[in-house]
């Protein structure tokens, strides 16, 4: 009973979180252009090599790559985790263009070192690698103990995400609220689905 409490408390922290930012956000309030202009500051690009990296590791993010590599997992994993896994991702890639007409937020108007279309918040490659990564990650801890390749999708999660910023197509707030809104929206439908039963087999 404990356990469920303490599972949708963070659930319920992590969409409050997504409130209050996408709040000051539609109020253009001054924290979020502080906390904009220090992250667009603290990761400028000092060279053509650091922006080859970021240009390169960006298009793992892409909701459409995300979407092409769930399935491509799905053919290794039993039916369950599959279908946890192709469908949250689906939810959340589809759910977050709804959530960019409804907030309509400009791009930066920095240039763009990529190219890029649409509103800003939230970030789409936010939501996809988030979701993606996420997902691998409940159905790995199901499986196994090891903790490398965790550590390993953590930071594959943490270089796209920073990438968008890096490329300058992304307030940093559009990307944490991504990743908060991703968080919450897995956890959540794990929660509903499939915290009463294993998700590691079909049995």
């Amino acid at each position: 009973m404990n356990q469920n409490v303490n599972k949708i408390l963070k659930i319920g922290a992590l969409y409050l979180s997504f409130i209050v930012i996408a709040i000051a956000v539609v109020l253009h309030l001054q924290i979020t252009q502080q906390f904009d202009n220090f992250f667009f500051q603290l990761l400028h690009a000092p060279n053509n090599l650091y922006l080859s990296f970021f240009k390169i590791i960006t298009n793992l993010g892409m909701p459409i790559m995300t979407v092409i590599l769930s399935f491509i997992c799905g053919l290794i994993l039993h039916s369950r985790q599959r279908w946890f896994l192709i469908t949250i991702v689906l939810i959340n890639t589809i759910g977050n263009h709804y959530f960019k007409y409804l907030f309509q937020r400009p791009r930066p108007t920095l240039p763009h070192l990529v190219t890029v279309g649409g509103y800003s918040f939230p970030s789409g490659h936010a939501v996809a690698i988030t979701t993606f990564i996420l997902a691998l990650q409940i159905i790995i801890k199901q499986n196994t103990k090891k903790r490398l390749s965790l550590y390993l999708l953590d930071l594959i999660a943490i270089l796209v995400i920073l990438s968008r910023i890096v490329l300058q197509v992304h307030f940093p707030s559009d990307v944490l609220a991504g990743t908060i809104l991703a968080s919450a929206n897995t956890l959540l439908f794990k929660y509903l689905v499939f915290d009463n039963q294993s998700i590691t087999s079909d049995s």
